[in-house]
């Protein structure tokens, strides 16, 4: 079984996000990603895992809900150290700019004769290209500060009003202001 390392004021925060992901990256595999692959090979390589896939209890059920909320074009995800791709076809329609698939690709361990390492093609595009801090999500963690609990007890993500939480311009300006 797999230890969840994600804390549901994370789940929250990614949730505020509107613009379209290109990538996202998570230690666990979204719960139910390998129904959108090749599950035999999958099980050929992992016997072990027939009863949490059967069973549809295999990855992160917080990574499923966020794989189904933001969409992003990529997943890349370890763990289970073994190569696996799948292409997540999303049934619904998403918003403006999420596309309608997301292709899923984990990776085996980096040790001799295994599958770790695999180049990926990503389209270009115009304008200087620098790293940089992501406006959105710093607004994101700024409105969500107060909502951070680092103490035992169990604490309570808002369930309503989610838009109090997605940075707006003004939002935005006042993080590049800054």
């Amino acid at each position: 079984r797999s230890f969840y390392h994600i804390r549901e004021v994370d789940v929250f925060r990614f949730k505020q996000i509107n613009q379209p992901l290109d990538i996202f990256l998570s230690h666990d595999w979204p719960t139910g990603v390998y129904n959108h692959g090749n599950i035999g090979e999958l099980l050929r390589k992992k016997s072990f895992l027939r009863d949490e896939v059967e069973s549809n209890s295999l990855g992160s059920p917080p990574a499923a809900e966020l794989l189904n909320c933001l969409r992003p074009h990529h997943w890349f995800s370890a763990h289970l150290h073994v190569k696996f791709s799948a292409l997540v076809k999303h049934t619904d329609i998403g918003e403006v700019g999420q596309p309608p698939a997301t292709k899923f690709l984990a990776l085996d361990k980096c040790l001799p004769r295994r599958q770790f390492l695999q180049m990926v093609d990503f389209p270009h595009t115009s304008g200087d290209k620098e790293l940089c801090y992501d406006r959105e999500w710093l607004a994101i963690l700024k409105k969500t500060v107060a909502l951070d609990n680092s103490l035992p007890q169990y604490g309570c993500m808002p369930t309503s009003d989610l838009w109090q939480y997605q940075p707006v311009q003004t939002d935005l300006t006042a993080i590049q202001d800054a």
